[in-house]
């Protein structure tokens, strides 16, 4: 989401120490950006186990921008993602 994308590392972890409805967008930013999945929980208070799916998903989104063979196409379809977003990658 461009709107956390803009932000810093520590912007991002200032906006998370507060709930907002789009929570999951900026814990995915800080994931896309190889922060550890305990620092996320730490400020956040949701449960490492759901930060590990999340990461799954920014791991899928990385695969599926380095190849789209049929391999990683059906891998990112069982994760749930759509035909509009995988083309969107």
């Amino acid at each position: 989401m461009e709107k956390f994308s803009s932000l810093s590392t520590d912007e991002i972890y200032s906006y998370l120490s507060v709930f907002h409805d789009d929570y999951i967008y900026a814990i995915c930013e800080l994931l896309r950006r190889g922060e550890p999945a305990e620092k996320i929980h730490e400020t956040t208070k949701v449960e490492e186990l759901f930060i590990e799916c999340f990461k799954e998903i920014v791991e899928m989104e990385v695969k599926l921008k380095q190849s789209k063979d049929s391999h990683t196409l059906k891998e990112a379809k069982i994760l749930g993602f759509s035909d509009a977003v995988i083309s969107e990658i």
